[in-house]
């Protein structure tokens, strides 16, 4: 159906099996079972190299697949094209006439199409957080809810955050007065990318919890529910970095002309600093900035969750679910997890939250 030479020969060569061993089990089944053989689905997520190897089992599956890219980053014009020249049907621009049996998306950016068939998949906090509040008539799984996805958001976000912020800045960071908004899964992988920088770091959450997290390692906080002091700290600091997963939330309750001149660096999926503020204020013009690099976040990390991605069509097709967001389950997400800590020898730090 798919001529996918082009696509495994570039997947083998960047990532070997052992950064993979998820995505490579998964391959197997979708040749061995065609599970989803016949079935139209639409694919919409950051579409870069890493994306390759994520849809590699999608394709191999001989469904029907739409490959688009979300709105909020450039997509990979290279990786577009092989997909084109492998057969497969490329639609950037998100002008979708047909109707899908599944979507599988990042940051809600279908919940306004057509209604799948049989359900969606959501790949974000943003995302799923979009789906619960316009209430859709159909499942949606969440994978960003379970514990897998923490590989990801803090392991692996936090160092693609630092690696970034370094090509981009070449800056010291000795001495600089870093604000933090978010201390949540990706905030806490931030902040353990900087710790040996010897910045002065301050957090600011709204949540209590997240505080008290924070201040229980000794790291100066700011209650975000507090504006005059989020806007003093403001003046005062050279970096910001957005890790809340809420839109516009700097330009909806603080000062965002105090940003002018100041290194912003967002890591959520959508645009926390909001329309206030040009993107030429920002690093990456506001996307995430570990997505200037080729490789936005380390295979190995995000192996597993792009496996439960993918395999969260089998859930949807097989199960009857009820319409509204769902969590993957999590008896299956902690067994992927203990694997993959077992397989790479590296653990998960438990963050409280």
């Amino acid at each position: 159906m798919y001529n996918l030479d082009k696509i495994r020969t570039l997947n083998e060569k960047r990532y070997p099996n052992s950064d993979r061993p998820f995505l490579q089990e998964y391959n197997q089944y979708c040749i061995d079972r065609k599970p989803y053989k016949g079935l139209k689905i639409l694919h919409n997520t950051p579409l870069t190299f890493e994306t390759l190897a994520k849809l590699e089992g999608l394709l191999l599956s001989e469904a029907e697949i739409t490959v688009s890219a979300v709105t909020i980053m450039p997509h990979n014009e290279n990786a577009a094209q092989l997909l084109v020249e492998a057969g497969v049907k490329v639609q950037i621009n998100h002008d979708f006439k047909d109707e899908y049996d599944l979507h599988l998306d990042c940051c809600a950016e279908l919940y306004n199409h057509r209604s799948p068939r049989i359900g969606a998949v959501e790949l974000t906090r943003t995302g799923a957080i979009r789906y619960i509040e316009n209430e859709v008539n159909y499942p949606v799984i969440n994978v960003d809810g379970c514990i897998v996805k923490d590989l990801e958001t803090i392991l692996g976000t936090g160092e693609g955050f630092y690696r970034a912020f370094k090509e981009l800045t070449q800056i010291n960071m000795v001495n600089k007065n870093i604000i933090l908004f978010g201390f949540g899964k990706v905030g806490y992988g931030i902040y353990k990318t900087l710790a040996n920088e010897n910045a002065n770091i301050t957090i600011c959450d709204v949540s209590e919890e997240k505080i008290q997290s924070a201040q229980n390692l000794k790291l100066k906080t700011i209650n975000g529910k507090n504006g005059n002091e989020v806007n003093e700290a403001l003046k005062n600091s050279d970096i910001i970095i957005t890790a809340t997963g809420r839109d516009e939330f700097m330009s909806d309750q603080y000062d965002v002309s105090l940003l002018e001149g100041k290194i912003l660096a967002n890591m959520g999926a959508g645009d926390e600093f909001g329309k206030k503020v040009p993107e030429s204020w920002a690093l990456a013009n506001k996307a995430p900035i570990n997505f200037v690099l080729d490789r936005p976040t380390l295979m190995k990390y995000i192996d597993p969750i792009f496996y439960l991605h993918n395999l969260s069509a089998d859930l949807l097709i097989s199960t009857k679910m009820k319409a509204g967001v769902i969590n993957y389950p999590d008896y299956h997400a902690r067994e992927v997890l203990n694997k993959w800590q077992s397989f790479h020898n590296e653990s998960l730090p438990n963050i409280g939250n």
